[in-house]
């Protein structure tokens, strides 16, 4: 697990990518492709932004195995960084809402019941799913939730995160 996140903590923190604010994201011009189309097309289809959600980017983090054994046995990292991915997906959201993007396709692969545990998901993700679900649609972004591997599993906390669409 430590390939990534060796260290204390303020080497945790420097290792990974900054929380840009919303301000500092369009600055950035990261998301101009989608401003450009935006200005051009934008009456006429609708421009959609992806997203990584906190279980995809703990596994950019750590990897397959790391992420998985870091659940069971580094509670506290896997806490950290679902929390870092939160507040940058947060402040991504509404820099995405004024570059004119209009839906936000929220990809999440990793924490589907073939993968993970309920209980694992529910401690880990499910709070952060929701959060970051409630302020895209606070932001006016449509939501498509896509989520793979065992989804039957998860259809009570989609039900409760209330996406626009489930893909």
């Amino acid at each position: 697990i430590r390939r990534l996140v060796t260290g204390s903590d303020d080497d945790l923190d420097a290792k990974l990518p900054p929380v840009l604010t919303p301000e500092e994201i369009i600055e950035s011009r990261v998301l101009e492709p989608a401003r450009i189309l935006a200005e051009e097309y934008g009456s006429s289809v609708m421009i959609s932004g992806g997203v990584s959600m906190p279980g995809n980017q703990n596994y950019f983090y750590l990897g397959i195995y790391d992420m998985m054994t870091a659940l069971k046995f580094e509670p506290e990292l896997v806490h950290r960084l679902v929390g870092h991915s939160r507040r940058m997906i947060l402040n991504l959201l509404p820099a995405m809402k004024e570059a004119g993007i209009g839906c936000v396709w929220l990809e999440d692969n990793f924490v589907a019941g073939d993968l993970i545990s309920r209980g694992d998901y529910e401690t880990f993700f499910f709070e952060a799913n929701a959060e970051i679900i409630e302020a895209a649609k606070r932001e006016g972004l449509l939501t498509v939730y896509y989520l793979t591997g065992d989804v039957m599993s998860r259809i009570p906390h989609i039900l409760e995160l209330n996406p626009d669409c489930l893909a």
